[in-house]
């Protein structure tokens, strides 16, 4: 092993050990020097495979300290974050030699490389195309893997999230995000807003006002708000590329980075829009602000309370979301776009407004650079990006 680490470094790697109920396997997925070991072996962009045995065997691999619920596979998820591992994910497979379900673990050392795992349909078959040698017939050579299974394996096995979230305590995004729970919070967006221009001041552009009084706690349009305006991680890219060098891509751009927010779930840049009046919702000034995300409300919690006119590169969030979480991998679509509570009773006739701060938190220089820019624009030292763009033309 130490010869294997230093002269070679992996781009991937699969670890088969197949019986997940032999005591030796299960001594070697909780031993912290053999999963650091294998570590070591990737390279900077690695990953590794770990093969974990029948779903039923997981599930029922339970801590033997009976004061605790921790499973066996959170322990198992602790250790490889422990050891420097920035992203995991887990899939079934039924398509073996043994017939049933069985259950894999994908770690990658760098979050990046969740673009990878994510593509969709049509960059699947391209990759796949390009990627592997075709066979003299014109047919693939893989005998039970498309871009179908592929998009299967994205999406964890429902028992997994139940599995997750009946853990004590229960993780905090399973009850925020239970669609039963909250649909009697709802407040729809067709009949209970309206758009005007905005109250926050000159150069602020349109703004959204309730038309009845909201009290705090409610969730503002959430079935409209799960339709968005998607850009991938692949399309931002080409944006990106094209921006200074095609002048319509500056249309599209800002239509992108000035009503949507840029988050990198999928392992790079990428964009989602409201696609209804909750575009048109302004940042609240020195905290003037009676919605926020889900995912804000969390990233401030047991923090000293912060504006744009204080923040600092410590209120950037280390850690955006949990290490493990099948419940957030099988509704990541829900936690990107995000859902919006009322933090205060609004009264008919105010202005929604929001906290911006954490729509630019992929990355800690652009959180504090945007966070200087929500600074000038509240001291009206600067107007907004789509405010700029409708004067120039």
């Amino acid at each position: 092993t130490k010869i294997m680490t230093k002269d070679f470094h992996f781009s991937d790697c699969k670890l088969d050990l197949f019986d997940n109920t032999s005591n030796y396997v299960e001594e070697l997925y909780l031993n912290e020097a053999f999963i650091e070991t294998l570590y070591n072996c990737l390279n900077d962009y690695g990953l590794i495979v770990f093969h974990l045995g029948k779903v039923s065997n997981v599930l029922n691999s339970k801590n033997d300290d009976s004061s605790t619920t921790s499973s066996k596979m959170t322990l198992f998820m602790d250790l490889l974050e422990n050891v420097g591992f920035q992203s995991v994910h887990m899939y079934t497979e039924s398509h073996l030699k043994s017939p049933g379900q069985y259950t894999f673990v994908i770690a990658m050392k760098q979050e990046s490389s969740r673009g990878g795992f994510y593509m969709n349909s049509a960059e699947i078959d391209i990759s796949m195309k390009y990627k592997i040698r075709q066979s003299h017939s014109g047919s693939l050579p893989l005998k039970h893997f498309d871009d179908a299974t592929m998009k299967g394996y994205q999406v964890p096995h429902k028992v997994f999230e139940i599995d997750y979230c009946a853990t004590d305590p229960a993780p905090v995004f399973c009850d925020r995000y239970n669609l039963s729970r909250i649909a009697k919070l709802d407040i729809p967006l067709s009949t209970n807003f309206v758009v005007k221009i905005s109250s926050v001041g000159e150069g602020s552009g349109r703004g959204l006002f309730a038309t009845r009084d909201i009290p705090k706690g409610s969730v503002l349009g959430i079935q409209e708000t799960i339709h968005p305006v998607y850009v991938a991680p692949s399309t931002t890219e080409l944006i990106y590329y094209y921006h200074d060098m095609i002048d319509e891509t500056e249309i599209f751009y800002n239509y992108m980075d000035g009503y949507g927010f840029n988050y990198v779930s999928k392992g790079s840049d990428a964009y989602m829009v409201e696609s209804n009046v909750l575009t048109f919702v302004n940042h609240g000034c020195n905290g003037d602000y009676n919605i926020d995300s889900y995912t804000g409300i969390e990233k401030k919690k047991n923090k000293a309370f912060f504006t744009e006119q204080n923040v600092t590169h410590s209120h950037f969030p280390k850690k955006r979301r949990p290490f493990f979480s099948p419940f957030l991998d099988r509704h990541v679509h829900l936690y990107d776009v995000d859902l919006n509570e009322v933090t205060r009773d609004i009264k008919a006739g105010d202005e929604i407004l929001s906290d911006y701060l954490f729509y630019t938190d992929s990355y800690e220089n652009s959180f504090f650079s945007e966070s200087q820019v929500l600074k000038r624009i509240c001291n009206g030292e600067e107007v907004g990006l789509i405010t700029k763009a409708e004067s120039d033309n």
